[in-house]
């Protein structure tokens, strides 16, 4: 009966200190999808913004809203900042756009880094 016991012992104290670690590592995991998807989200974005930017005489503003359309629903506009460039390419003209994003983590894992991650995402068309 004592060895029992003594098994059921050792078994709460080893799931006390496994199940924190596998939590924190599962969140983790779900965490850098939440960015990927974010960095995937915001190139596609700046992809639709350079497009529109090209394809008519659009200003900064225009350029800027259709960034912020292109994010939505994933991502909120309101943490988007927006640049259009004027650059060329092989000596031809062409416009480039770079968005930036704060993206605010969800469980912060690194000390210092402030709950926020600045994602970028850049493209250039002629």
């Amino acid at each position: 009966m004592k060895t029992r016991s003594r098994e059921a012992g050792a078994t709460i104290v080893e799931a006390t200190l496994v199940i924190p670690l596998f939590l924190l590592l599962l969140l983790g995991i779900f965490q850098l999808g939440m960015i990927l998807s974010a960095q995937i989200t915001l190139k596609n974005a700046s992809a639709v913004a350079v497009r529109a930017a090209v394809l008519s005489s659009a200003t900064a503003d225009d350029v800027k809203q259709a960034a912020a359309t292109a994010i939505q629903p994933s991502l909120d506009p309101a943490r988007l900042t927006t640049a259009l460039t004027s650059t060329t390419v092989n000596g031809l003209p062409a416009s480039q756009v770079t968005l930036t994003y704060q993206y605010q983590v969800v469980v912060n894992f690194l000390p210092g880094m402030g709950g926020n991650i600045a994602l970028s995402a850049t493209s250039i068309m002629r």
